[in-house]
C-alpha cells in the first residue's frame, strides 16, 4: 500500500474554489481502481490550508490516477491559484494493522 499525503495553502481569495476542486477531485478519486481511500481536510491550525490523506493499492494505480483528468485539472488550478505550495509526500507501507480499543 502507498499513502500519499499532501498540503496545499492558498491565498484567501483562491480557497473556497481550491476545496470545491478538492471536493470534485476526491470523489473522482474515489471510484478509481485502486483507491482504498481519498480524503481531504482543511487544516484547522493553518488558514486557508488544505491537506489531502490517499491510500492506493499500489504504484501503477497511483501512475494511472495522475494521468485522470481530475488530477490533471487539480494540479494545474493550484500551481496557478498557489505556485510552490504544493507539498507531496509519499509512503511506502508493508503492512498495516488496525488497533481496536
Amino acid at each position: 500500500m502507498i499513502i500519499i499525503t499532501s498540503t496545499i495553502q492558498t491565498p484567501p481569495e483562491y480557497f473556497a474554489p481550491a476545496i470545491e476542486q478538492a471536493r470534485k477531485h476526491v470523489a473522482a478519486s474515489r471510484l478509481e481502481e485502486g483507491c482504498l481511500s481519498h480524503q481531504y481536510f482543511v487544516d484547522p491550525e493553518h488558514e486557508h490550508t488544505i491537506v489531502f490523506l490517499e491510500r492506493w493499492r499500489d504504484q501503477a494505480a497511483i501512475d494511472h490516477h495522475f494521468g485522470e483528468p481530475t488530477s490533471r485539472e487539480l494540479v494545474e488550478n493550484f500551481q496557478a491559484w498557489c505556485p510552490g505550495s504544493l507539498e507531496l509526500e509519499f509512503h511506502h507501507v508493508e503492512s498495516s494493522h488496525q488497533l481496536s480499543v
